[in-house]
């Protein structure tokens, strides 16, 4: 009886994972906005997708760096399949301060889906960034 019941309960367990990250990815659809961590353990991230119709993405937020003086850098992102990225635009922020804000647009951007990565070399960093057509 044992054997059946573990297998049931990391079905259960890995379903009610997948279920939380989607919620908060519909959550953060709705909001246009982030709020993300990097650090040793979690050296960058993703938001979540968002749909470009006008060849452009503004994003805007900001960040609090631990390590000061090391840049944290805003990709955006497009998934070409098995797991692989293509990049059509990086913003690199190298504020010296410990808290700063910032505006970047991405221009010459295809339409279609696409996502934030934010890359910060394993320093331990924090923000909220907002994305899309609904910058604040």
């Amino acid at each position: 009886m044992i054997h059946y019941i573990m297998p049931i309960f990391m079905i259960l367990f890995f379903l009610s994972l997948l279920t939380i990250n989607r919620i908060k990815q519909i959550i953060e659809r709705k909001r246009g906005y982030m709020d993300w961590i990097l650090g040793v353990d979690v050296p960058c991230t993703k938001s979540v997708k968002f749909l470009v119709n006008d060849n452009s993405v503004t994003i805007c937020g900001h960040q609090e760096v631990i390590d000061i003086g090391r840049p944290i850098q805003y990709g955006v992102i497009r998934e070409i399949g098995w797991g692989r990225t293509r990049c059509y635009g990086l913003f690199v922020n190298k504020s010296g301060e410990e808290i700063s804000r910032f505006t970047h647009t991405f221009t010459d951007i295809p339409n279609g889906e696409f996502q934030i990565e934010i890359v910060g070399n394993f320093s331990s960093a924090r923000g909220r960034l907002y994305f899309g057509r609904n910058t604040a």
